[in-house]
């Protein structure tokens, strides 16, 4: 009965996480999820494949600091107890076990808010800075439409967040007019 409600309020989410984490991607610091652009999803996760370069325990450690609750996604089946009993062995399957590892799971429900997803890309650009050369790292977020806006988040709502080696750590938004490539 409210499923489509769920799944929209799950995209929304979705969105909003793939937006403000581009700036990141772009700079080589994780990889977002891909969608062909033939496929349609229904959010039930986002996922993060971070470089061989951040630790992904350290990521996990200082979001949960800030009462953000992301995991890692799974453990390889072969290096359960159970694949162990069955004659595998860490090892012998590498890139799953590389992939297993660099995965991020970030929060992700139906009901976030906006509010929600900006203190984790707040939190993400943090950690970002942390676990590079940079000086300054940026996330931004927001409902770009055209569908997902809510009268307390509406379609054009943009976060804007930033933090700097100095400790300087802001956010700002801005409510734009026009349609999804406009905003």
């Amino acid at each position: 009965e409210q499923a489509e409600a769920i799944t929209a309020g799950r995209l929304a989410a979705w969105e909003r996480y793939h937006e403000a984490l581009a700036p990141l991607e772009a700079r080589g610091l994780l990889r977002r999820p891909i969608v062909p652009a033939d496929c349609r999803h229904n959010a039930h996760m986002y996922y993060l494949l971070l470089p061989a370069f951040i630790d992904r325990q350290a990521v996990i450690d200082d979001l949960k600091h800030d009462e953000i609750y992301a995991v890692f996604h799974y453990v390889p089946l072969h290096t359960s107890p159970v694949g162990q009993a069955q004659g595998w062995r860490e090892g012998s399957l590498p890139v799953t076990e590389d992939l297993s590892a660099r995965l991020l799971r970030l929060p992700l429900f139906h009901d976030m808010t906006l509010a929600d997803t900006e203190a984790v890309a707040r939190e993400m650009a943090v950690g970002a800075l942390h676990q590079s050369s940079a000086d300054l790292a940026v996330a931004v977020t927001g409902v770009a439409g055209p569908g997902g806006g809510t009268a307390a988040n509406p379609v054009g709502l943009v976060w804007f967040a930033w933090a700097s080696l100095d400790g300087e750590v802001r956010t700002k938004f801005e409510v734009f007019g026009g349609d999804r490539a406009q905003i």
